[in-house]
């Protein structure tokens, strides 16, 4: 809520919306996308209403009493203030209160607490975070997507896992996780061994077709907000081209295209963008 009260506070550059449709048009947007453009740049020229203002002043006074509230209850699970440690007693503290705070069932708090073990680093870590994520994973896309990322690195061995990770990331973007949905749908890796992508050998071209094909589907339908909606119109979400693929990839491709968007009308209601 804060950061979208930020974007909408911004002042906007005096003819964004007439250079915003007119790069759209360069790229060759339908007249549906242009339209769908220029309402979207026009509610942004606006600026928020009296009512969104408003709202926007409760949740920055909430956020700040929750605030206030996070720094007593720090200082009363830890005996300490936070602000007053090194950097790296601060992430020891980090740790220690998301661990004594953590609920059973939370598992935003449980990835959170991955998040700061895995950014410490030591063999340990890696090895509680990873049973943080594997447990989490089973609801949460986030936790799903942190512990493929994981995997494709290595950790908690140095051996990474694309086969687990395409699993992971696979199971984040069917549930409409944008990072997830980018990570299968981008190209493969120059070099075969590099870490931290999907390999070619793992996710072929009729695999990465079918979730462009379904990211870029979702990005129309302006799943992701207006950024996102704003850079498909200006072409930088190209459809996905099947004359690149072969005829055999390319039947693949069809077919997994319909498999991954059968379940696309319950998906958009959950995104909140049907």
């Amino acid at each position: 809520m804060l950061a979208q009260c930020d974007r909408g506070d911004a002042p906007r550059p005096v003819g964004r919306r007439e250079r915003g449709v007119e790069l759209a048009r360069r790229y060759g947007a339908s007249d549906q996308t242009i339209a769908r453009l220029d309402a979207v740049l026009a509610e942004e020229e606006r600026g928020p209403s009296a009512e969104r203002k408003e709202q926007c002043a409760e949740a920055q006074e909430m956020t700040q009493a929750a605030m206030e509230l996070w720094r007593q209850d720090v200082e009363k699970v830890l005996g300490t203030v936070p602000g007053q440690a090194s950097p790296e007693e601060s992430s020891d503290l980090e740790i220690e209160y998301l661990r004594k705070t953590l609920a059973p069932g939370d598992d935003e708090w449980a990835t959170d607490l991955a998040d700061a073990l895995l950014r410490r680093g030591t063999a340990q870590d890696r090895a509680q975070a990873v049973a943080l994520l594997r447990k989490a994973s089973e609801r949460s896309p986030d936790a799903a997507r942190q512990l493929a990322d994981c995997m494709l690195s290595g950790c908690p061995t140095p051996d990474p896992d694309p086969a687990e990770a395409q699993r992971l990331l696979g199971s984040a973007a069917l549930a409409g996780n944008y990072t997830a949905l980018e990570q299968l749908a981008s190209p493969p890796p120059a070099n075969p061994a590099t870490q931290g992508q999907l390999p070619d050998a793992q996710l072929g071209p009729a695999d990465r077709f079918a979730w462009s094909q379904l990211l870029t589907t979702l990005v129309a339908r302006g799943c992701y907000g207006p950024a996102e909606y704003a850079r498909y119109a200006w072409g930088r979400y190209p459809a996905p081209d099947s004359t690149t693929l072969s005829p055999a990839d390319a039947v693949l491709a069809a077919q997994k295209v319909e498999d991954l968007t059968a379940n696309l009308p319950s998906l958009v209601r959950t995104l909140g963008c049907d």
